[in-house]
């Protein structure tokens, strides 16, 4: 045992799907709802959290939007969510008004991990500070919002320094109380659960 309180899955790729109508995606949908409704049974043995993490946009691959993610995670009462940040931001989607539908859906409390990375130039999982995107003010909406779960670092060449100068750039100013305080990176890595995970 590894000792694991959540075990992430992702949707799957369908090759079938490049061509196929939306009728199709239902079906394929309605299958990984029943394959996932037996995966979620073990938990009651284990106690381990499974989590289906949300795609970016791209043929083939499901739960790429919102409202995917409401309906398995209606469907699946025992499923919890990996939110990735990075996936939300390189579909061109907004990660507050994900956050927010989830939130109005009563399924905020669903979200068991958070992943994020930068995208630029439709490149994802790199450093963060390479894109553009808005880490203090999402984070601090997650905070407001309630989430006291991990945050997870994914990059591709994963690079130390981006790290530290992250965690350093969290301590500054905001709106929620979880970075208004002055803590050094390590007291941040600790207390809130941000962590790195290298890929590949």
């Amino acid at each position: 045992a590894v000792g694991a309180e959540v075990i992430t899955i992702h949707p799957g790729y369908l090759l079938l799907l490049r061509k196929s109508t939306n009728f199709i995606k239902k079906i394929y949908l309605g299958q990984l709802k029943e394959v996932l409704s037996e995966l979620v049974m073990f938990r009651e043995e284990t106690k381990v959290k499974i989590a289906i993490e949300n795609m970016e946009k791209a043929e083939g691959l499901l739960l790429t939007n919102v409202d995917e993610i409401i309906t398995i995670l209606k469907g699946v009462p025992d499923l919890y969510l990996t939110l990735d940040i990075g996936h939300i931001v390189k579909s061109g989607d907004d990660p507050i008004e994900f956050i927010n539908k989830l939130y109005e859906s009563w399924l905020f409390p669903k979200i068991a991990a958070v992943h994020i990375h930068a995208v630029k130039d439709g490149k994802d999982h790199l450093p963060l500070g390479k894109g553009e995107t808005e880490w203090v003010k999402i984070l601090a909406h997650l905070a407001d919002s309630g989430y006291i779960g991990p945050i997870i670092l994914e990059a591709v060449p994963f690079e130390g320094g981006e790290f530290i100068r992250f965690v350093r750039f969290v301590k500054g100013p905001s709106s929620s109380p979880i970075f208004s305080q002055r803590l050094t990176p390590a007291q941040i890595e600790g207390r809130f659960g941000i962590f790195s995970s290298p890929i590949g």
